[in-house]
């Protein structure tokens, strides 16, 4: 009786069977890929969806007086309340490394800049704490004057001095910026050019009260800065001013702290900013930070905090005047708290590829958009690229 002879594969028939295989994963791995990125897709758009619907219930409580309109920059800290674990619905699950190239969440536009902010991570889960940066003073708040009816932009324009903690000293030791001296231009009287010295997380935004620069005592209001390095400013502001003056949130204007005591007022507090972690009160003592019969100890302060919750979903700029205009942009898929005209979408911070597509448009080179009707829609770049002004005019602006 003859017994069977088992016999091995050959090399020839073992490399065939490798190259079939190899064959079949490659036909199917574009499948799998695209199933992915339809499924992301589906994602993205139910979350803009879920978002909306809390755009509606908090729209319902303003009606009814029990809560304010949404803040641009704010506004994923606002909608929590309204979304049972909310957090996942303010990340679009195509996201990726490549947020941290444009500054994350962290950054923003108010209509002036683009892009932005002092260097500094955080740590934590990531809708919470966002990757990169985080924006400048100068981003967040503006100085609104009420004799003028303007606004003064922080850490800038002609009627604003920034001066270190050493400058600040030597101008009160020269008896400026403590108490009104009449008519002094103080530019002429001492050297007002910055400079950070030892510490440039603290220094001092001195304003004039009148925009086309009166006096130029800079003593009108005096707001001493904190830059905690978390993304949270610390502000203690005093001064003198002949009129109701108030610090307001850019770009909405909404009032943050009112300054209308005519006269002088001392030490109000605020902190503003996006904090990487719980909101920060300043330390018992800490209140004060100026001296003299004006800057003295602290007198009732308006303590308030805003902690920031990351999205790397965007806010249109205008969105608080647009929300009952249907066929405008409400929110969209992108990586920055608001979004306005001077983003310009060729530049290599959005489109470091070069190839007119920006890094935010993750779906088949598409865009996520809610519109203020409720709908999602996908447009291409070039559709809605507000540097257009067609665009513009048609998607972004009342």
């Amino acid at each position: 009786m003859s017994q069977g002879v088992c016999r091995a594969f050959t090399l020839m028939e073992l490399m065939i069977v490798i190259l079939v295989l190899g064959l079949l994963l490659a036909l199917l791995l574009p499948t799998v890929q695209n199933a992915w990125v339809v499924a992301d897709y589906y994602r993205c758009t139910r979350n803009l969806g879920y978002l909306y619907q809390a755009i509606t219930m908090r729209r319902t409580d303003l009606a009814v007086g029990s809560s304010t309109d949404l803040k641009t920059r704010w506004w994923p800290t606002q909608l929590m309340p309204y979304m049972d674990n909310g957090a996942p619905f303010l990340v679009c699950p195509s996201a990726d490394a490549e947020e941290s190239e444009m500054g994350g969440g962290g950054s923003g536009d108010d209509g002036n800049n683009s892009g932005g902010g002092s260097g500094g991570s955080g740590q934590g889960p990531g809708w919470l704490n966002p990757p990169g940066s985080y924006p400048p003073l100068t981003e967040l708040c503006e100085l609104r004057l009420s004799t003028s009816g303007s606004y003064q932009p922080m850490d800038a324009g002609p009627w604003t001095l920034k001066l270190s903690e050493e400058q600040f000293q030597v101008a009160r030791g020269m008896g400026y910026l403590a108490e009104d001296r009449g008519t002094v231009n103080l530019r002429s009287k001492l050297d007002t050019n910055y400079n950070p010295y030892s510490d440039p997380c603290l220094y001092y935004l001195c304003f004039e009260d009148i925009s086309t620069g009166g006096d130029q005592d800079f003593q009108d209001t005096v707001i001493r800065v904190v830059d905690k390095r978390d993304g949270t400013y610390d502000l203690t502001i005093s001064g003198c001013t002949g009129g109701n003056h108030a610090l307001v949130s850019k770009p909405d204007r909404a009032v943050l702290l009112s300054l209308a005591i005519r006269g002088y007022y001392q030490n109000q507090q605020i902190t503003v900013g996006q904090a990487e972690a719980q909101p920060q009160q300043p330390a018992e003592g800490t209140a004060g930070g100026f001296s003299g019969s004006q800057y003295g100890s602290a007198q009732d302060p308006a303590i308030t905090s805003r902690t920031i919750v990351s999205s790397n979903y965007a806010m249109n700029g205008d969105y608080p005047f647009l929300t009952y205009r249907a066929g405008r942009v409400a929110l969209l898929d992108y990586s920055k708290y608001l979004f306005h005209a001077t983003d310009v979408w060729s530049d290599l911070t959005m489109d470091p590829n070069g190839d007119g597509v920006p890094i935010f448009a993750r779906h088949w080179g598409q865009i996520n958009v809610l519109m203020t009707d409720g709908s999602v829609q996908l447009m291409l770049p070039e559709e809605l690229d507000p540097a257009r002004p067609d665009v513009f005019s048609k998607y972004w602006i009342p």
